[in-house]
């Protein structure tokens, strides 16, 4: 019993790794987007910077989850403009 536990506890530490490293990945193509979201109209440049902010915040708290959902997220409603 205790060596499942102790496996599903790595595999969990493992799964917010990898949650924060694509976390990391992401807000550093939001970096890299950030001249071309200059010419991204209002009002989804403000949201876009709002969700990045966010996730800045999120990954500052440690909230893997919620770094990765936001910049997801800015990511996709960038995406999307790109379509339009």
């Amino acid at each position: 019993m205790a060596f499942l536990f102790t496996g599903f506890v790595a595999c969990s530490a493992m799964a917010a790794d990898d949650d924060m490293s694509q976390c990391d990945l992401n807000l550093q193509k939001l970096r890299d987007l950030k001249a071309s979201i200059a010419v991204v109209p209002e009002p989804l440049r403000s949201e876009v910077k709002a969700l990045r902010m966010d996730a800045e915040d999120a990954k500052q708290e440690g909230d893997a989850k919620k770094c990765l959902s936001d910049t997801l997220q800015a990511l996709q409603k960038l995406r999307t403009a790109g379509k339009s």
